[in-house]
């Protein structure tokens, strides 16, 4: 992780003091390895907000105790900012530092290279003992099961020897992480990629499966942008229904993140799912829904306005 030195700090701590005020953070997290100047960053960030420094060394605890702040221990290992990000929020959440509701502001400081956050992997052998080792280290830290999401892709690696499904079982299988089931992205990804996304469904070990995500997406005749931003189309909802048979079903989260319509509609969407878990309904988009929305999480974001992943286009391999 690069390290923010010299003139660099004074305006980043500044600015990043800034925001923690104006959303009212309750926690302000940096990276311990970010900031040269560990007491400039503790006198910039003002109270209420308290401040977390993240350690990912021994030499880094030290100077945390030294500075008579709250730490937050995480693996040494290097991630992409929103990897930092996503690793220290959970385990703040598993240490109690964080709860549901809490607004909190993250300094991970200056990375080399950032990107779209699903990017694809090389499935292969190399890649899948390398994912293994990972998950074994955080769940060895955390005492606890990670559950893990297959992502929508748009390119996939020439070099790959195994098919998407194979590598989640197979890491699966050796972890005993669980599997959180994006039915909307085994679609769109099998449009991408021109798989069969039955036989993904079928040759994910069912036991493994925790819960279900489902969403609209951009159809754009070649390919399919996971944008979460319309309603569930009716191939998804045929996958949905084969998914839990498949699993004798599992919680499932509605995703609608952009152009959100009324609660009502929304609402509504849900309800066309919870059906299917009960098995009420052979075609739910003609069905009036059931009311109860027992095991579903409505999911969506505060903004109103569309905004879609990169469109990566995509009938290429990647070297």
């Amino acid at each position: 992780m690069a390290r923010l030195d010299g003139d660099f700090t004074s305006p980043i701590i500044a600015a990043a003091a800034q925001v923690a005020k104006a959303v009212s953070a309750r926690t302000f997290f940096a990276y311990t390895s970010a900031i040269s100047d560990i007491q400039a960053l503790i006198s910039g960030i003002q109270p209420p907000t308290q401040i977390v420094l993240i350690c990912q060394n021994p030499e880094e605890e030290t100077l945390a105790d030294s500075m008579e702040v709250q730490k937050l221990v995480v693996p040494d290992f290097e991630l992409t900012r929103m990897g930092q990000i996503k690793m220290a929020t959970l385990i703040a959440f598993s240490q109690q530092l964080l709860k549901a509701g809490d607004v909190f502001v993250f300094l991970t400081g200056v990375a080399g290279r950032t990107s779209h956050d699903l990017l694809p992997l090389p499935l292969t052998e190399e890649s899948l003992a390398h994912v293994i080792s990972r998950v074994r280290t955080v769940q060895d830290f955390l005492e606890r099961p990670l559950v893990l999401e297959n992502p929508s892709t748009y390119v996939t690696f020439a070099a790959s020897t195994m098919p998407e499904w194979q590598f989640l079982s197979r890491l699966s299988a050796e972890t005993g992480c669980r599997l959180l089931l994006d039915v909307n992205n085994v679609y769109v990804s099998s449009r991408n990629h021109d798989f069969d996304p039955h036989e993904y469904l079928r040759s994910i070990p069912p036991d493994r499966v925790m819960q279900f995500h489902l969403a609209g997406h951009t159809d754009l005749g070649t390919h399919c942008i996971d944008t979460h931003d319309g309603r569930v189309v009716d191939r998804v909802w045929d996958l949905y229904r084969e998914a839990v048979g498949l699993t004798g079903g599992a919680a499932t989260l509605l995703e609608w993140d952009a152009r959100i319509p009324t609660f009502d509609e929304v609402h509504a969407e849900a309800l066309k799912a919870r059906d299917f878990v009960k098995g009420n309904s052979k075609n739910q988009s003609t069905q009036e829904p059931s009311e109860d929305l027992s095991g579903l999480v409505l999911g969506s974001s505060v903004l109103g306005t569309s905004l879609p992943h990169p469109p990566h286009l995509l009938a290429v391999e990647a070297e």
